[in-house]
């Protein structure tokens, strides 16, 4: 492997090199400078050496070179027949990830951070170990493994009498305090046994954790207080039966008084000391009991760490599931759960079989305003060292029952894919916003970490709108405040609907100030679940809308989402409302932000009566010259202006204070040679049927009326009527009575 990394060098070479006499009798001198290419496999900047040659002896009196990667300078000598060897350099800017790579282990962490190598000698005979003396002094204060940082760490050795003794010292990988491991080397034997020490003081585990469970969202934190003693031959015979350098030779036990973990808000500590052999290939965990609130496990086995090593651990006791909220700040779960863990096989053929079951449990998600409880889960989930699935699994969400099948292909400790199936059966939920909604689902959600799909069916019995609407509300109107924690939910942000289709035969319901309208849906979902795409309609099969006080039976109703992001809805919306004893029908047509209004009247009036019964409740005394659409289009600007602000608010005061269901005030916008002024209505419903009306102009011609209706059904209904007419115009009686019944037949 080392010659074909060196073997990967090229670049462009100038100087000077003469040798004769190889090999004993050199004599001879190199002048040697690289330009940028790769040495060794590294990138290269440059390269300058110089070194001459005597006899059997090669000295190099100077070697800077500039890697990508770092600076190295270095000089040392070496006699080919003695093989006597002497070596001294130093070194700035280091990338610790390169060097990783020269050990070409693609399974090892990934180190990254800048080194400085401030001093590093060694030398001796090269074929004979127990001649080294070795010393080196290297430093790094940002050093990262798989991107967490790792802290200060600091390398120091030193050769006395045939011992190498190393110092590692890390700061902030195990927490503020430093925490020293010791490492003696007997260099006079040629397995160069090895003995390594350590006596860990209230070390903090957070970072370690973060590395060992890299794909985890949840906190997990702990402090460890305890001794290690390892020791055994670093030069021990491969599978190739060659002699080689590994750790693998070294045996011994971790002993821990204190060890204790903290996933979220769930804490566990051992009952007793922990104890872990190390053995080649092996590592052996005695029976260790940990408890918490809520939580006992024991753990107990042996796991693989090389080939020939064998599996046998086992993992079981009851979990507290408040660990689950550590997921997200928008997940709060409750409850147990029962784990039952096997690790068998060999290191090359492992097996890995568990079960978990929960019951009672409930988990609540918040999504906007919004918090969605599941509760009473019960349920049982098998997994191995690929895949999970779930036996059963079943609860409440709103009333209704909830089931899930399906399962999870893992990765380590982390999900690569899965799949469920989730159905529910009447639940009820106050979604969408301001909606009480009850609904059957049979929905498929499959996916990885990154995106998820979401489709199926959801069969809607009813969703219901109170909220009354106002106009006031609506022009000054703020975003909703969000009771999720950390912007949003991440499944809201990652997930997609994929031809989910919602369906609802006479199940949407609006009752509030707007009116009381019953429909049916029809639409699908497609896209990001933040925005999708709606296409489908919304038909309205029977209700009543109200506008100025006056109920709108609905014709037609159908509201149409086209297949486009962004798209305006498409109406077509005709309602009908018996004013002073016309009959007015008002249809809105086309798209949602510039739909066509048209008004009608039977008996037929002319447009501008008809605006004015809607608006006013009365017949336009406007003189025909004046521009029909001038006066319409001001009438109904200050209309539904003062409507906003000043009829609604007066309305809901007056309706608590005196109990009258309409108090508004109207502007009326006359035509030339009348003065404009505004109009007083009170009214009161008695009954369901049964309304009293009183109305008169804020002016020196007050035009009083007094009027009382009751209906018998929408198509006949008697009106009472006292009328005073107007005091500027002499052919009109005062004091007018008159008695209607109002009936209307379609032919």
């Amino acid at each position: 492997e080392w010659r074909d990394q060196l073997g990967d060098t090229q670049a462009d070479v100038s100087g000077t090199l003469k040798i004769t006499g190889i090999p004993k009798s050199m004599s001879g001198v190199a002048d040697l400078r690289f330009g940028q290419g790769r040495l060794g496999g590294e990138p290269l900047q440059n390269l300058t050496a110089h070194a001459t040659f005597s006899g059997s002896t090669v000295n190099v009196d100077k070697v800077d070179v500039n890697f990508n990667a770092g600076h190295l300078i270095g000089s040392g000598k070496f006699d080919t027949e003695t093989k006597v060897f002497e070596v001294i350099a130093s070194g700035d800017r280091v990338q610790l990830d390169r060097l990783e790579a020269f050990a070409s282990r693609p399974n090892l962490p990934k180190l990254a951070g800048i080194a400085s190598i401030k001093s590093l000698k060694a030398s001796g005979v090269f074929t004979d170990v127990s001649t080294y003396q070795i010393s080196f002094d290297a430093e790094s204060n940002d050093v990262t493994i798989d991107g967490h940082s790792a802290g200060a760490v600091t390398l120091i050795g030193r050769t006395e009498n045939k011992q190498l003794n190393v110092t590692f010292t890390t700061t902030g990988l195990l927490g503020a305090q430093a925490q020293v491991v010791t490492a003696r080397v007997d260099l006079s034997n040629e397995k160069l046994p090895a003995t390594i020490e350590s006596t860990i003081t209230s070390a903090d585990l957070t970072q370690v954790f973060k590395i060992l469970l890299p794909e985890s969202d949840v906190i997990v934190s702990g402090r460890a207080t305890g001794t290690l003693k390892l020791s055994g031959n670093l030069m021990s015979e491969n599978e190739q039966g060659e002699e080689s350098f590994s750790l693998r030779g070294l045996t011994g036990t971790a002993t821990f008084t204190e060890l204790s973990v903290k996933a979220q808000d769930v804490a566990l500590s051992a009952a007793g000391p922990v104890v872990i052999d190390f053995r080649p290939n092996e590592i052996s965990f005695h029976a260790t009991q940990f408890t918490g609130p809520g939580t006992d496990v024991t753990l107990q086995g042996v796991v693989a760490t090389a080939p020939a090593g064998h599996n046998s651990l086992e993992v079981k006791g009851r979990v507290n599931l408040r660990i689950l909220s550590g997921v997200s700040p928008d997940i709060f779960s409750s409850g147990f759960a029962d784990l039952a863990i096997n690790v068998g096989g060999t290191y090359e053929n492992q097996r890995v079989t568990g079960r978990a079951s929960v019951g009672g449990a409930s988990i609540s998600v918040l999504l906007g305003d919004q918090r969605i409880t599941l509760a009473n889960l019960q349920g049982v989930v098998i997994f191995n060292a690929r895949q999970a699935q779930i036996e059963k699994l079943e609860g409440t969400l709103g009333g209704g029952k909830v089931t899930a099948t399906g399962g999870a292909q893992l990765a380590g400790f982390s999900v690569s894919q899965f799949l469920f199936n989730i159905r529910g059966d009447k639940v009820t939920l106050d979604y969408p916003q301001d909606f009480r909604s009850t609904v059957t689902a049979d929905l498929e959600l499959r996916g990885n970490q990154k995106i998820q799909f979401i489709r199926g069916n959801v069969q809607v019995h009813r969703t219901e709108y109170t909220k009354d609407i106002e106009l006031a509300d609506l022009i000054n109107q703020r975003p909703q405040p969000s009771i999720e924690e950390g912007g949003e939910f991440k499944f809201a942000e990652t997930a997609v609907f994929d031809k989910l289709r919602v369906e609802g035969r006479n199940a949407l319901i609006m009752r509030n100030n707007l009116g009381d309208v019953v429909a049916s849906l029809s639409v699908e979902l497609n896209g990001p679940v933040k925005e999708p795409i709606i296409e489908g309609r919304i038909t309205a099969t029977r209700g009543t809308l109200n506008f100025r006080n006056n109920p709108y039976e609905i014709t037609r109703g159908l509201v149409y989402f086209p297949a486009r992001r962004g798209a305006d809805p498409t109406l077509s919306i005709e309602a009908q409302a018996v004013i002073r004893g016309y009959r007015v029908t008002t249809s809105i047509e086309g798209p949602l932000s510039q739909p066509q209004t048209n008004v009608s009247s039977e008996p037929a009036l002319p447009q501008a009566d008809v605006v004015s019964l809607i608006l006013t409740g009365t017949l336009s005394s406007t003189d025909t010259s004046t521009s029909v659409l001038a006066q319409s289009g001001l009438g109904t600007a200050a209309s539904v202006l003062t409507d906003a602000l000043i009829n609604a608010p007066i309305s809901r005061a007056t309706n608590k204070l005196f109990g009258l269901n309409r108090l508004e005030i109207s502007p009326v916008v006359a035509g030339a040679g009348s003065t404009p002024t505004a109009r007083l209505t009170a009214a009161r419903r008695i009954s369901k049927d049964l309304t009293v009306t009183y109305s008169t102009n804020i002016a020196s011609d007050p035009n009083m009326v007094f009027l009382v209706e009751y209906r018998l059904s929408n198509r006949m209904s008697f009106v009472a009527e006292y009328q005073q007419g107007s005091t500027r115009n002499l052919s009109t009686r005062n004091n007018n009575y008159s008695f209607e019944i109002r009936f209307r037949k379609r032919f």
